[in-house]
């Protein structure tokens, strides 16, 4: 159940600052090495015949693709904390990354959803894409996806954080800092 007031009976229990040096070094350079681990592990079954053809065309994509795709992943956690929420969600950068807050205190069942939804949707999507797209452009679709699970190591380090905690916390996430409540009776 999710609520526009944090419910009685409920205390601040436990913060996640992303923007603490420490979680944005480690999220950033996680996603970095997933990035490319991921274009390295691909590389091994597909070759990059094609992509020199038009490389200035489709690095440009490419870039314009990750940039699409930021905006995207934002929207997607946005969509989904109003479905769960009823309450249009806010956006904002920061210097290392985009953000979709809320207002509203969510259960961990659908803060999860939130929290991965972006991956579900847009790996699916982009997998589509590739498989349709022809060989000599696989390496553009392909390198927006491996961006998309790069992007994506902040939102299951999120989930790993609130994996301990109990099962009827609330979760508040304004967007750089990640709250949770705790019943106390």
């Amino acid at each position: 159940m999710n609520h526009i007031n944090l419910p009685e009976g409920y205390l601040e229990s436990k913060t996640l600052n992303l923007q603490k040096s420490k979680n944005t070094l480690i999220i950033n350079s996680i996603s970095v090495a997933v990035l490319i681990a991921i274009i390295l592990i691909a590389r091994i079954f597909i070759s990059f015949e094609g992509v020199s053809k038009q490389f200035v065309v489709k690095f440009s994509i490419t870039l314009c693709g990750f940039l699409v795709y930021i905006i995207l992943h934002e929207l997607t956690h946005g969509a989904f904390f109003e479905i769960f929420g009823g309450k249009q969600a806010k956006y904002g950068t920061t210097l290392f990354y985009a953000f979709a807050k809320s207002e509203i205190y969510y259960d961990k069942r659908c803060y999860t959803v939130v929290a991965l939804a972006p991956i579900i949707v847009w790996s699916s999507v982009l997998v589509c894409i590739n498989v349709i797209v022809p060989l000599d452009w696989f390496w553009v679709v392909f390198s927006i996806q491996a961006f998309n699970l790069a992007s994506c190591v902040g939102d299951i380090f999120v989930l790993i954080w609130i994996k301990e905690l109990p099962k009827e916390s609330l979760l508040l996430d304004n967007g750089t800092i990640i709250k949770s409540y705790n019943k106390t009776c």
